[in-house]
């Protein structure tokens, strides 16, 4: 009887420690996702790989002010030349990454393939710096950069808006991506000089009424001159709202600084 009492015992524990197990197992299963540049399993936060996260091109050292990559041997609080010298519209910019491998062909992918999953880890990433920056820094409202509706046909997508909805859910802000408009249809940035992006930026967004907000974030996929930011919180605080940020995904970096 002792015996039989003695197997019955064993084989309960037996069932229940299997049970657990396979729990466990179903459990890793569940949690377990593909890093999205190398497609290793991960239970990283960001769903990118410890290996990966390691190898982005991190803006680690960047201008206070405009985040201009800046020389490696820099670190901390570093105003560049052009912020000390003109001071831009905006307030500060925050972006997660240089404009390098393999951030550029994740953000081309979900820019003109409409692959949207991609807004998902680039988000996260910006969302990470924005908190390791600038914890206590809140606007109250996300602007995504607007886009002209000719070419969201032909997009189908907004690239900024994806991008801020993720950031906004990640931090509980809202995104209104109806305070600026583009009202003019504009050449592509990409094929221009400093210079002429401001050109052909001109009178080409509007704020709608009067933002009833004192501090604001842009929210875009890349800064390349700034050119696009310094219209927009220019003509924000026109408008009448105090603080503009500016958070992207990717700086441009100059050669000097690559």
């Amino acid at each position: 009887m002792i015996k039989a009492l003695t197997r019955l015992s064993t084989r309960k524990r037996f069932l229940v420690n299997s049970a657990a197990r396979h729990f466990a197992t179903l459990q890793k299963a569940l949690t377990e996702r593909s890093c999205f540049f190398c497609h290793a399993r991960t239970h990283e936060a960001l769903d990118i790989c410890a290996g990966c996260q390691l190898d982005l091109p991190w803006n680690t050292n960047a201008c206070r002010i405009c985040s201009e990559p800046m020389p490696s041997q820099l670190s901390g609080q570093v105003t560049c030349g052009k912020c000390l010298t003109s001071q831009p519209a905006f307030d500060r910019c925050l972006t997660a990454f240089t404009f390098e491998f393999p951030v550029r062909q994740a953000i081309h992918q979900l820019k003109y393939s409409q692959q949207c999953y991609w807004s998902r880890p680039l988000g996260a990433c910006l969302h990470r710096v924005i908190e390791q920056q600038s914890p206590l820094y809140r606007p109250e409202v996300l602007i995504p950069v607007p886009m002209e509706r000719a070419k969201k046909r032909i997009r189908k997508i907004n690239q900024s808006e994806e991008i801020a909805k993720r950031v906004g859910k990640h931090m509980r802000i809202p995104v209104d991506g109806k305070i600026v408009r583009k009202i003019r249809a504009t050449s592509a940035q990409s094929t221009l000089n400093k210079r002429e992006r401001r050109q052909n930026l001109r009178g080409s967004f509007e704020v709608i009424g009067k933002p009833a907000y004192q501090h604001v974030a842009i929210v875009d996929d890349v800064i390349t001159t700034g050119a696009t930011a310094e219209t927009l919180a220019r003509l924000l605080k026109q408008a009448g709202i105090e603080e503009v940020s500016i958070w992207c995904i990717a700086r441009t970096p100059t050669p000097a600084h690559k």
